[in-house]
């Protein structure tokens, strides 16, 4: 996360020949007002990647000021989003990320398109994520592609900054995420950069969560070294049992997605590759591959 100063107050942290799909439109969102997209962008300075408090616990004290004062949805009618958002951050820098969390739920709720509310929560989100609060928090990797898309389509300079923020890198291997920084429809280059290194995952089973991955290793020329990697696992008598692993090829030409598996294999074929990144079949109406796991399902 990275700060944004304006006027004073800090207001962010730091299927047959498929086409390839762009991310949404960012003209779908209504126009970022001034606001919005954080004034002069050369005050854009940066913050230290791990928040600390301040030496006195100034952050601290005004986070708990915040949450006294916002304690739920309804104290929105006596604010804005903008000091929401910067009350907000106070709590992330002071490494209150539940309370950052709520700060910015309201924020949104006051304003759905307030592009650094959005954007902070994303950031707020990984952060829950990587101390083990996905589920408790809802902090999916689809909620936090949710947020990080609107704060794109309404701001396009946090392209830019997700490019750079440490509270992101969780993301770098995840094909929303790429879809998101731009994949270029019917270029094979392009197409083979986004999809390199990536894993999606299949349908979720439940408790269990996602049963199958499929990686895509190599250069994606459907050569020898374009191979991608399926693992399974099932549900037996006893749990899930171990997983097992075949290889299979990856093709991206023109616009064209072909994964070639072992017959006995599903999920292979020509693709349509969503702008989210998921993957449907071949008739463009089912989902076989999913940009992040199901996690968080009774």
């Amino acid at each position: 996360m990275r700060p944004l100063f304006l006027l004073g107050l800090v207001m962010a942290c730091s299927e047959p020949p498929v086409p390839m799909a762009t991310p949404a439109d960012p003209a779908a969102a209504p126009p970022p007002t001034e606001t919005q997209q954080g004034g002069d962008p050369r005050s854009d300075a940066r913050v230290p990647d791990t928040p600390t408090p301040s030496a006195d616990g100034g952050l601290d004290a005004a986070c708990t000021s915040a949450m006294q004062t916002f304690p739920d949805q309804p104290s929105i009618r006596s604010s804005n989003a903008g000091e929401l958002n910067s009350l907000g951050y106070d709590c992330y820098r002071a490494g209150r990320l539940v309370d950052a969390r709520h700060l910015f739920l309201l924020a949104l709720r006051s304003d759905n398109n307030h592009a650094l509310a959005h954007y902070n929560l994303a950031c707020t989100l990984m952060r829950l994520r990587a101390e083990g609060g996905a589920c408790e928090y809802e902090a999916g990797i689809g909620v936090v592609m949710h947020h990080l898309e609107r704060a794109v389509a309404i701001d396009a300079r946090r392209r830019t900054r997700m490019k750079e923020d440490p509270d992101l890198d969780g993301l770098r291997d995840n094909l929303r995420y790429r879809m998101l920084l731009g994949v270029r429809m019917g270029d094979p280059t392009s197409m083979r950069k986004a999809l390199a290194g990536t894993t999606v995952y299949g349908p979720g089973m439940g408790a269990f969560g996602s049963l199958r991955t499929l990686t895509f290793e190599g250069t994606g020329d459907g050569g020898a070294r374009s191979r991608v990697r399926i693992r399974s696992r099932s549900v037996g008598a006893d749990g899930l049992t171990e997983p097992t692993e075949r290889l299979g090829y990856w093709d991206a030409q023109h616009g064209r997605l072909t994964i070639k598996l072992p017959k006995e294999v599903e999920g292979g074929g020509t693709l349509t590759l969503t702008p989210q990144g998921d993957l449907l079949d071949a008739s463009g109406t089912t989902t076989v591959w999913y940009t992040a796991p199901s996690e968080c399902d009774a």
